[in-house]
């Protein structure tokens, strides 16, 4: 996931459990735009 663009991390784990924490990641669409505009772009 760390190499998709457009997947963002917010900052902010899971909390309250026993286990190793998850981050939270969000979409971010314009990010994803740019990148299909320039995939498109190539075509």
């Amino acid at each position: 996931m760390n190499s998709l663009e457009y997947i963002v991390p917010t900052g902010e784990m899971e909390q309250g459990v026993a286990h190793r924490s998850a981050r939270y990641y969000k979409f971010d669409k314009v990010r994803y735009n740019k990148m299909r505009s320039r995939i498109d772009s190539n075509e």
